[in-house]
């Protein structure tokens, strides 16, 4: 037998419709993720840097919309600079580049020069790994011959590497910066 909520309170209620809720502050949407960079947050770095390498493309290359062209493996000498890619690339088209280095190699740095020789972006610094450019792709501003340079500041070692490429720069990305000047310390 059900009992009035007046009986079950012990005091009289009274008896009104039910207030509307009262509105929600208004709330900005949430930003959809970067994944540019947004893919590689909380990389687990292990022992084998091919494995390590791979993996880490797989994370921000498919999803991105990009394709694996290249990948290598070397022996990188403390403060020696070499020749990672070496490629024919068409204006506009875009590039990330992966590398993971074994232990004992840190202190990467990176050098992009298009067509001519002219330094069109140079990135440094890093541990064990990068993701270069670390927040957007790198598009190239002109067709010819693109080449990418890495040298480690610090130990010897083995570093593998991969590039990956979309044919064109997606809606997402932030505009490319060119670097006007050549660093103190880029790779000569």
């Amino acid at each position: 037998m059900a009992q009035s909520a007046s009986k079950l309170f012990g005091r009289s209620l009274p008896h009104q419709a039910p207030a509307a809720p009262k509105a929600l502050p208004a709330r900005r949407a949430p930003k959809p993720m970067d994944n540019f960079s947004g893919c590689y947050v909380g990389y687990p770095l292990g022992e084998q840097p091919e494995r390590d390498v791979a993996r880490l493309g797989w994370l921000c290359g498919p999803s991105n919309g990009m394709r694996r062209v290249e990948r290598a493996n070397k022996r990188a000498e403390e403060g020696v600079s070499m020749l990672m890619l070496r490629e024919v690339t068409r204006a506009g088209q875009c590039w990330r580049w992966f590398f993971v280095a074994g232990r004992g190699v840190t202190g990467l740095e990176f050098e992009i020069e298009e067509a001519g020789g002219q330094q069109a972006f140079f990135e440094g610094g890093g541990p064990r790994w990068a993701v270069i450019p670390a927040t957007r792709p790198y598009c190239a501003a002109s067709s010819g011959l693109l080449q990418l340079k890495l040298r480690t500041r610090q130990g010897e070692g083995q570093v593998a590497f991969e590039a990956w490429t979309m044919s064109s720069a997606p809606l997402s990305s932030h505009p490319q910066v060119a670097t006007s000047e050549r660093p103190a310390d880029a790779i000569p």
